[in-house]
């Protein structure tokens, strides 16, 4: 979502069955009342399951230890909604997609009654692909479109150390915890103004720099990667190859907050509420041979519009403590390699 409340985004979107299988899983694991694998609205007179009967996942009065390490897998749901004026045309039916984002956690002791706070770091970022199509959908000459991060930027994400407070509260029974304070950003200072809209191309411009069509440009565009180009650099790939391919230039900040229903001394899972906006800055991509100018890429990346209900998280801890896995080094901290190279962990 744009920050000026336009929406558009990076390329996305090829999930079918799987969202739905993905979200009933983790429902069944969640076992809090309002998760439900049923997509769009929905008849509460007709459900014959009231939050009554839903048991408490974790009761009042419970204990548990979450000071230490932890991984975490975010699973962000997306719908996607193409540009007027794309060559490019969305084939994916439904639009619907998940996109991952994996966290290395430090939780620190509480410091007043129930305030914890805790460092975190993005150890990855997983964008969905799209099946589109130059002509019509109903045609078989059809492509999937990637848009991943590059080894740069993978480097530098889990260099960037951000800081949230766990909130833990009873309600209705149960314990619960939130974390409202969150803020990640790519490509913008980590002062800028949360109310200004993020620094982004105007496709109006009739110029042809960053410098020239980017407002702020000087000052609030941070070569997040170090890799000599502005913002944040995604990299487009196609299969088959060669259709589209090159880069694409971002600015991004997210919002997200949690809503943990389910905790104890080594497991945490809940919900989230991702508020996610970004922009473009630039380019550096062709399509079909010829170049394509940040307007074009603008208007051919589809829109990524995050969706509250089905996006969910799971902590594991990952220090050894009360039986679960021990990731730590020997300076007693854990890296993101380590989380990353390890098969099943969320599983």
């Amino acid at each position: 979502m744009r920050s000026d409340g336009r929406a558009y985004g990076v390329m996305g979107v090829n999930v079918d069955t799987h969202v739905a299988s993905l979200a009933a899983a983790f429902c069944g694991l969640l076992s809090f009342a309002g998760c439900s694998t049923t997509q769009g609205t929905s008849d509460a007179g007709t459900d014959a399951t009231s939050d009554a009967d839903v048991p408490c996942p974790t009761p009042a009065g419970s204990t548990f230890d979450l000071q230490g390490w932890w991984a975490m897998r975010v699973f962000v749901r997306l719908t996607m909604e193409e540009d007027p004026g794309a060559n490019i045309h969305v084939c994916d039916e439904p639009p619907i997609a998940m996109a991952t984002v994996t966290w290395l956690l430090k939780v620190e002791e509480p410091t007043t009654g129930d305030q914890i706070p805790f460092t975190f770091r993005t150890c990855a970022l997983t964008l969905p692909s799209v099946t589109a199509s130059f002509a019509d959908c109903s045609l078989d000459e059809l492509l999937v479109a990637y848009l991943h991060t590059g080894e740069a930027l993978d480097a530098s994400l889990s260099l960037v150390e951000y800081s949230g407070t766990l909130t833990v509260s009873e309600s209705a029974g149960c314990m619960g915890a939130s974390s409202d304070d969150l803020f990640v950003h790519i490509g913008i200072p980590a002062d800028f103004d949360s109310a200004v809209p993020l620094p982004g191309w105007d496709p109006e411009c009739a110029g042809t720099t960053a410098i020239q069509c980017v407002t702020g440009f000087s000052d609030n565009v941070l070569d997040t990667d170090s890799d000599g180009s502005p913002g944040a650099t995604f990299w487009i790939e196609t299969d088959p190859p060669g259709l589209v391919t090159g880069t694409a230039l971002a600015t991004l900040r997210h919002f997200p907050g949690m809503r943990a229903s389910r905790l104890s001394d080594s497991l945490v899972t809940g919900e989230l509420r991702p508020v996610l906006e970004y922009d473009f800055v630039g380019s550096d991509a062709s399509m079909a041979g010829l170049v394509m100018d940040t307007p074009a890429v603008q208007r051919n990346l589809p829109d990524f519009i995050p969706i509250e209900e089905g996006s969910i998280f799971t902590m594991v801890r990952v220090d050894g403590l009360h039986g679960a896995v021990d990731l730590t080094g020997t300076d007693g901290d854990v890296q993101c390699s380590a989380v990353l190279e390890t098969a099943g962990l969320f599983d």
